[in-house]
């Protein structure tokens, strides 16, 4: 830190620097000014990749909509969502007989209510 602290402060860097003579001085400015050029075309290339990135979205996008799809179609199709799936907590098996499982976010479901409201608790339905 204090390095760069000297690099940017004009009076800090001619104190470090009073004890070089011009040749290494020059040395110095030639090899941060090549330094300079790989980090802006660097900048520039990476510009450039989000440009592009952001480019074929906007694309998809139009596509989408002159096709009159949502997002939630390609997850439908793709099986992926936008979201990740929280994996279940709770199951109990319903009077039908089909699990009812539950991640313990969000409303509590029907069947898991109903089942505390008959003395049931809850932890006791807890996937391990």
């Amino acid at each position: 830190m204090d390095f760069i602290n000297t690099l940017t402060r004009k009076n800090s860097l001619r104190k470090a620097v009073k004890d070089i003579d011009s040749v290494q001085l020059e040395k110095v400015v030639s090899d941060l000014s090549e330094i300079l050029e790989e980090v802006k075309a660097t900048e520039a290339a990476k510009a450039h990749d989000e440009q592009a990135r952001i480019a074929a979205v906007q694309d998809i996008r139009r596509k989408m909509l002159e096709a009159g799809l949502a997002l939630e179609d390609l997850a439908e199709v793709t099986g992926m969502s936008s979201r990740p799936k929280v994996k279940p907590k709770y199951r109990l098996i319903g009077s039908d007989g089909k699990p009812n499982e539950w991640s313990g976010r969000g409303r509590k479901p029907v069947v898991f209510r109903e089942y505390e409201e008959r003395g049931g608790n809850i932890e006791d339905l807890r996937i391990i």
